[in-house]
């Protein structure tokens, strides 16, 4: 199909150059089979020629489109900064873990984008929660000073929760953070 579409483009391209210098030279018999015979060879070289043949003809992306799509996306991100107050988790890894049969010592904090709680000092506490197979599964941070800090030492990546509570009577906040760390067998913290 995509062959024949590329002859016929092929042969009317021939053909309007052909009848173009043919009103600049005449319309004589000879004239005109040569101009079919241009024709033919011209669709020929375009149902032959590979690179050619393969070549499809596709309409441009809308860009209207692509920009919707990343405005949607864009309004959700500002959504979770408003959301979240601007505070985030985040961890740093360090690895190998001073511990015996651990594989990384990590720290999470709290961290503000921006101005917000934390910045202002209207954050209280924070209380990571680290899953049942820890023997004290939620832990209870209040230093602002560190960023609420936890250290703990992993044998494996884990999700953490953590439940941040205000001073100003602001309703609780909970945010999550996947915990990794090199050498876990998935991406690099």
């Amino acid at each position: 199909m995509r062959s024949a579409l590329w002859g016929l483009v092929g042969t009317f391209a021939a053909e309007i150059i052909i009848l173009g210098a043919g009103t600049w030279l005449g319309t004589s018999p000879m004239f005109q089979l040569l101009a079919l015979a241009i024709g033919v060879i011209v669709t020929l070289l375009f149902l032959w020629l590979p690179p050619l043949r393969d070549l499809e003809l596709r309409w441009p992306v809308r860009r209207a489109e692509h920009r919707s799509t990343c405005l949607d996306t864009d309004a959700e991100r500002v959504s979770r900064y408003q959301r979240n107050q601007g505070l985030f988790l985040v961890h740093k890894a360090a690895t190998p873990s001073r511990y015996p049969g651990q594989k990384a010592d990590v720290t999470i904090r709290l961290a503000q984008h921006g101005d917000g709680p934390l910045s202002k000092g209207t954050v209280a506490s924070v209380e990571y929660v680290l899953g049942k197979q820890f023997e004290d599964h939620a832990r209870v941070r209040t230093n602002p000073r560190d960023g609420f800090a936890l250290e703990e030492s992993l044998y494996a990546p884990l999700l953490v929760l953590a439940r941040v509570g205000f001073t100003d009577g602001t309703p609780d906040l909970l945010l999550e953070r996947y915990i990794n760390f090199p050498g876990d067998g998935g991406e690099h913290a």
